[in-house]
């Protein structure tokens, strides 16, 4: 998560200046409500310029969690869904772009959590993994980077988070050092950029070794989406 962390900064750049106009970043943090954690709930303002640097230098890597078959990302989905006010879906209905990194599955969280972490006195919906995840699509496009290690293969997250959000939304990651850039160039490729664009970038900025890897990554997108573009 460190190294993520930090290279995150350097691959923005291939999307906020590469033609894709009014961009609005924020970065978050999720952990696991449920084991002890201090603070299993971060996230930024929306930022359109290097503030969002900033934002991911103050990202606490709290490092706990483990022994208890999964993590609270619902938490930050109800965060999402009931707390964000999104100018591209109030002005032209056009839903903002969620990218999770993700191993584990998830487990339930109350209302208690709600208002421990968020203030909210009682919840705004309703607390089940399902009824999160509708509460959330109604205003994100999801897409759930999986990281199908040890943990997540015995916890079958992949068949999880394909029941929440639908096959197409989860992505298996090949090779974990390459997030930060398939990140940057899943939003590229959701934001009308062609394949070979985004690779050419990446192959200046990253390295051909990366930009193959990620290109796959997009291959299978786009595969997906029953388009190339």
């Amino acid at each position: 998560p460190r190294r993520m962390q930090e290279r995150l900064k350097t691959v923005f750049n291939l999307t906020l200046d590469k033609g894709i106009d009014d961009v609005q970043v924020a970065v978050g943090a999720y952990g696991d409500a449920t084991n002890g954690e201090r603070v299993p709930l971060q996230i930024s303002q929306f930022e359109s310029d290097n503030r969002i640097d900033d934002a991911l230098d103050n990202i606490f890597i709290e490092g706990m969690g483990g022994g208890n078959n999964g993590e609270t990302s619902n938490l930050l989905f109800y965060y999402l869904a009931h707390h964000t006010t999104l100018d591209s879906f109030e002005k032209r209905g056009e839903k903002g772009k969620l990218y999770v990194i993700a191993d584990e599955k998830q487990v339930p969280i109350n209302a208690r959590h709600i208002k421990d972490f968020i203030g909210d006195a009682q919840p705004l919906g309703d607390l089940s993994f399902g009824g999160i995840a509708a509460d959330l699509t109604k205003t994100w496009d999801v897409t759930i980077l999986l990281i199908n290690n040890y943990s997540a293969k015995s916890q079958r997250s992949l068949e999880f988070y394909s029941e929440l959000f639908g096959p197409d939304n989860v992505i298996v990651v090949q090779d974990a050092d390459t997030i930060p850039e398939t990140i940057a160039a899943l939003f590229a490729f959701d934001m009308g950029r062609p394949i070979d664009s985004i690779t050419a970038d990446l192959a200046t900025t990253a390295g051909k070794e990366v930009a193959t890897r990620v290109g796959a990554t997009l291959e299978q997108r786009g595969s997906k989406a029953g388009t190339l573009r």
